[in-house]
């Protein structure tokens, strides 16, 4: 006979989203940041927004702050900024902090990046990666992975047109090294 195990399954992720509602107006200038603890283990939750280090907004929920919605207009607020930053701090329960940051765009654009600094380290990791190995390797599936995760690390900023013409410039590379993987060795 077999032993049964017990298993227990936590699920504790958090979720916040910053969304821009243009709803049936053509005034677009409503933004709604929707979050949510499926633990339920917080005590109060506050989030900040900034433009670089000046400080837009600040809202603190502390009657539902497992699962609430903010909704709030922008016109007041100074967007003068490329990429803004909501900052949420969540006091647990147990009374330790846990801090999220996402950083968005007034046009409504989401990344959990900060794309400058995305763009200068995929940069550095792809051609770091196929600069370090010999052209076989380069030009097989070492670099088609270095290729592949510095790829994915893109996907995570903001998705401003330098951040999609590297993407561009990646698949592209990504494809002349399958190319002549293919030609070299016949396979990978």
């Amino acid at each position: 006979m077999k032993n049964q195990l017990s298993t227990n399954i936590v699920i504790t992720g958090d979720s916040a989203t910053v969304t821009k509602n243009c709803g049936t107006s053509s005034d677009c200038n409503t933004f709604i940041i929707t979050y949510r603890n499926l633990a339920t283990n917080n005590s109060s939750v506050k989030f900040t927004l900034y433009n670089g280090t000046t400080t837009l907004l600040t809202y603190t929920e502390s009657t539902t702050p497992d699962n609430f919605t903010y909704i709030f207009d922008a016109t007041t607020l100074d967007f003068n900024a490329d990429v803004l930053t909501l900052r949420l701090e969540k006091t647990r329960t147990d009374g330790s902090t846990d801090i999220e940051t996402i950083y968005f765009t007034p046009e409504g654009d989401v990344g959990f990046l900060d794309p400058t600094l995305v763009l200068i380290f995929s940069f550095l990791l792809f051609i770091g990666g196929i600069t370090l190995a010999t052209a076989r390797f380069t030009f097989g599936w070492f670099g088609i992975v270095i290729g592949f995760m510095a790829l994915v690390l893109l996907s995570f900023a903001v998705g401003f047109w330098w951040i999609t013409f590297m993407q561009g410039i990646m698949m592209i590379m990504l494809i002349y090294m399958g190319i002549v993987s293919v030609n070299q060795e016949g396979v990978f």
